[in-house]
C-alpha cells in the first residue's frame, strides 16, 4: 500500500506539474514541502510508536496516507499544494518509521529477517502504480481521477487490512524524552 501510493505520486508528477505550470524551481518546493513534512513527523512518531505500538499507529497513519494522496490530487491552487505536500510528507514519514517497526515486530515473531521483504515489496507496490499510472495516462485519463482512484482503492485496502496487523511492539517503559538534535558530524561528512 505504501509503495502504491507513493509510486502514484511520483508517476504523477509531469501531470501535477502541468496542471499547476510548474518550472523546475516551483516543482523542487513541492518536493521540499513533503520534505519537510516528513522530518517533522519521523522526529515525533518515534515516541508514539513507543506507547501505543506499531498496529494502533499503522491502524490511523494507512488511511491518513491515503486520504493525504486524495489532497494533493483535489489542490486548487499551488498553496494548498504545498500544504498538501506537508501532510503527504508527514503522513509517509511517519509511515515509514512504523511499518518498518511492525516488520521488526513480525521478524521476532518469526525469528527470521524478513525486512528485506518488506523493502522488496514497497518496490513493488511503486512499480505497479507506475504501471497502472501510466496506462490510465495513456489512455487519457485525468491525473486528478487515477489518484482519487487510486487513493481510494488503498484507503479501502487499508481499513480492511488494519486489523491483520501484529500488536505487541508498544514499550511498557516510558520512553526518555529527547528534543530534536542534528546529526552527529561524522554522519555529515560522509
Amino acid at each position: 500500500m505504501d509503495g502504491v501510493g507513493f509510486g502514484t505520486w511520483a508517476a504523477l508528477i509531469p501531470s501535477i506539474k502541468q496542471k499547476f505550470g510548474l518550472n523546475e524551481s516551483g516543482l523542487s518546493i513541492v518536493l521540499l514541502s513533503i520534505v519537510v513534512g516528513a522530518l517533522i513527523s519521523m522526529s515525533l512518531v518515534g515516541r508514539a510508536l513507543s506507547k501505543k505500538g506499531s498496529r494502533f499507529m499503522l491502524s490511523l497513519l494507512a488511511p491518513g496516507y491515503c486520504i493525504a494522496l486524495a489532497l494533493i490530487a483535489i489542490a486548487p491552487g499551488f498553496g494548498w499544494l504545498l500544504a498538501a505536500g506537508v501532510i503527504f510528507g508527514a503522513f509517509k514519514g511517519s509511515l515509514d518509521v512504523s511499518v518498518n517497526s511492525q516488520a521488526i515486530t513480525i521478524e521476532n515473531r518469526m525469528g527470521k529477517p524478513i525486512m528485506g521483504s518488506f523493502q522488496a515489496l514497497w518496490s513493488f507496490g511503486g512499480l505497479i502504480a507506475a504501471l497502472l499510472v501510466g496506462l490510465a495516462l495513456r489512455q487519457g485519463m485525468p491525473g486528478t481521477t487515477i489518484a482519487l482512484a487510486l487513493a481510494a482503492s488503498l484507503l479501502a485496502v487499508s481499513l480492511a487490512s488494519s486489523g491483520n496487523l501484529a500488536g505487541g511492539d508498544a514499550s511498557p517503559v516510558p520512553a526518555r524524552k529527547r528534543s530534536f538534535k542534528l546529526p552527529n558530524s561524522r554522519i555529515l561528512r560522509v
